[in-house]
């Protein structure tokens, strides 16, 4: 039975973050993601139009979601965003997560990250 995004709040990244983890999860986002969200996920698409530009994945709604509603959102597709469950593996997508936290961390550091 399919997975419904609240549901996704219960699954967790099984993935350690770990160098080799955020470069799988940059080159995957970078290739199947920044079409439409851009290189920093600020929701600004590179295909100038062609379809509707996503959301900013630094909005205080994807900010609090657990990793697994995102997981969820990549591997069943939401609105008008496919789903990428057969282009990308399980820990593929797990990675992209990491990347997304990463890149939501760098516009929004935290004082522990500074240090």
């Amino acid at each position: 039975f399919p997975v419904t995004i609240s549901e996704g709040k219960y699954l967790s990244n099984p993935l350690p973050v770990t160098d080799a983890v955020l470069q799988m999860g940059k080159m995957q986002f970078e290739s199947k993601c920044s079409p439409c969200h851009g290189y920093y996920g600020e929701g600004d698409s590179r295909l100038n139009g062609k379809f509707l530009a996503p959301p900013t994945l630094h909005s205080k709604k994807v900010l609090e979601w657990q990793d697994g509603n995102i997981y969820h959102v990549i591997s069943r597709g939401q609105n008008i965003m496919p789903a990428y469950a057969k282009q990308l593996n399980r820990d593929e997508r797990w990675a992209v997560v990491h990347y997304i936290r990463a890149l939501q961390r760098s516009l929004k550091p935290k004082d522990t990250d500074l240090q």
